[in-house]
């Protein structure tokens, strides 16, 4: 018997037998420039067919559509031709479309984002296979029922060919919660522990595998008493019913709010439907990621009314554009900073496109006619910041009334705590605003000096430490004072060690990603 570790916790117990998936890949021996002509036909007639396929795949599963538009997007076959116009064939010319664009995505840090990286590189991958002419053989020939699938890392590709009634769970050495196969393991009712280094070199097929997620481990070969006290943990779990709209209290009870993360219109309906009472905080990011341009107002409003619907009477938090230092956009042209996370970004931004950030508020601002809706603003520092932001809101509110638009007048407006500035002046930013919004992930790396990306520094990077709990402290006590709401949209919120301090300390709301949601309301 061994465990094998990871950080991400799901609160949940499967067991079955492993699965260890390892795909076949065959590059071309040699391959022959025919002419840029030749080798564009041969590209185009590649992206054709992939794109037929995608359409078909879209009509079952959202991430296919997002594919589609990956694949339909002229930067990816812009790209592609440029380099066979340089003397590439197709083949090589779709790989290194897919470096160049996996490299832009490198320069990302948001989780979620970043994560999107791995469909840009499937789709390029499904492209050069159909160039090379390649066929795989079923890689999932032989499984059986109760499998626990044991991969490095998993394409949306990969799971098109695998019999969803036979697997019990996903375990990957590469991935994070916004991975796809974790997308795919919540649609499908299914289990999914990702970052659990060594896992395909560790794990047999045949392999008796507990997913122990309430300590986040794998347990491979246990032996009989541990085997036995897991199946008595899972047939315990499935006994109690879960109703996803219970709410939750405080021993004394005090009510305790638990909000969803999320980055799209389908996040929002998948922390819904695992018991959200709200999304504290919705990452308005991926709308301009996912765009050629700028989006303009219609397709804002559009998607922030739909997630509105969605979320019903449930609040819905919306971030203003958090883009800039290390989350890039190919259409906005950043100056490289030396030290990003202390540059041009975020609100910085946003105050310096004025236009920009109007159609981003007039968007939020209609959409609120739809919902429970409230707007906040990133990254602010200075008093003056959030007067002028608020002032823009009411410029916008005005134009709105003028235009006989329909739109929320009474809507609140909040702001990110994540500067130690913001820290510092808590109070008076409590007279100004209508709620807070802890950011532990960038407030602790400036607390402490320590990039969060930075494994030199990871032992300074602790959002329990005395210094950062003390600032915590500080702005729940500020939001009290001014009897203002205040919730922690961090990583820390959803830290089952982190539970009963942030409780004492006074926060009441806590924002976490969906599949932290259950086991929060369990605490």
């Amino acid at each position: 018997m061994k465990n094998l570790e990871t950080g991400i916790i799901t609160g949940e117990i499967t067991i079955g037998n492993a699965f260890v998936y390892r795909p076949t890949s065959v590059e071309p021996s040699s391959v022959e420039f025919m002419g840029a002509e030749a080798e564009t036909e041969a590209f185009r007639s590649a992206l054709e067919a992939v794109k037929n396929e995608l359409s078909v795949l879209a009509a079952s599963e959202d991430i296919f559509a997002a594919h589609y538009e990956m694949a339909d997007d002229p930067m990816l076959e812009e790209q592609a031709i440029m380099f066979i116009e340089e003397g590439m064939d197709a083949y090589s010319a779709i790989k290194s479309t897919s470096e160049a664009l996996c490299a832009m995505f490198d320069e990302i840090d948001d989780e979620y984002l970043k994560a999107r990286k791995d469909d840009v590189k499937d789709v390029c991958r499904r492209i050069a296979d159909k160039i090379s002419g390649k066929c795989d053989a079923d890689g999932f020939a032989g499984l059986e029922a109760g499998s626990i699938i044991v991969a490095e890392e998993l394409a949306p590709s990969d799971t098109t060919k695998m019999d969803f009634s036979r697997i019990c769970g996903f375990i990957t050495e590469k991935g994070s919660t916004t991975s796809h196969v974790c997308i795919i393991a919540r649609s499908k009712g299914l289990q999914a522990m990702v970052g659990i280094a060594g896992c395909t070199s560790e794990i047999m097929t045949g392999d008796c595998l507990i997913m122990d997620g309430m300590s986040g481990s794998v347990i491979v070969n246990p032996d009989k008493g541990t085997l036995d006290r897991y199946r008595a943990l899972a047939e315990e779990a499935a006994g109690k019913e879960y109703d996803p709209s219970r709410e939750v209290y405080t021993a004394d009870g005090e009510r305790i709010w638990i909000l969803g993360n999320a980055g799209n219109v389908e996040d929002v309906r998948t922390a819904v439907e695992c018991g959200a009472e709200g999304i504290g905080l919705f990452r308005s990011e991926f709308l301009y990621m996912e765009s050629e341009d700028f989006p303009d107002e219609e397709s804002q409003y559009k998607t922030y009314a739909e997630a509105a619907e969605i979320c019903g009477e449930r609040p819905l938090t919306i971030r203003t554009l958090d883009i800039g230092g290390d989350k890039a956009l190919p259409y906005l042209d950043l100056e490289k900073e030396e030290n990003p996370f202390l540059g041009y970004r975020a609100i910085r931004i946003s105050m310096d496109m004025v236009s920009q950030f109007k159609t981003q508020i007039r968007a939020i601002l209609r959409a609120g006619a739809h919902g429970n809706v409230r707007m906040m603003f990133p990254m602010i520092a200075t008093i003056e910041e959030l007067v002028k932001a608020r002032k823009l809101v009411s410029e916008c509110m005005e134009e709105l009334e003028a235009e006989g638009k329909t739109f929320d007048k009474e809507m609140l407006v909040g702001m990110m705590i994540e500067t130690p500035a913001s820290v510092l002046l808590a109070d008076e930013f409590a007279e100004m605003a209508d709620f807070f919004s802890i950011g532990t992930n960038d407030l602790t790396q400036y607390i402490m000096a320590a990039d969060r990306g930075n494994s030199k520094v990871a032992s300074l990077y602790d959002p329990a430490s005395e210094a950062v709990t003390k600032a915590i402290r500080m702005v729940i006590l500020a939001a009290g004072r001014a009897g203002i709401e205040v919730s922690m949209c961090g990583e820390y919120a959803s830290e089952p060690s982190a539970t009963s301090l942030l409780l004492d300390l006074g926060l009441r709301k806590f924002s976490v990603s969906a599949p932290a949601i259950r086991r929060l309301k369990s605490l």
